[in-house]
């Protein structure tokens, strides 16, 4: 009985982990393309000389 249990629950386990990836593929990928065209937009308007630059994006803003 304990193995046959123990079946069940790695059954059960399963969807419940896919499920919380999809919510987090969700959840990322309306902003992807906020990221995308933040990176695009720091890239063609760094200068042409040996700065660092860094990306600041807000995950939390809603319009950029």
């Amino acid at each position: 009985m304990r193995t046959k249990n123990r079946a069940t629950n790695a059954k059960t386990n399963n969807p419940s982990i896919s499920h919380c990836h999809f919510r987090l593929l969700f959840i990322f990928i309306p902003n992807y393309f906020k990221i995308v065209e933040a990176i695009n937009r720091s890239i063609s308007s760094r200068n042409s000389t040996n700065q660092a630059y860094t990306i600041n994006f807000d995950a939390n803003q809603q319009v950029l």
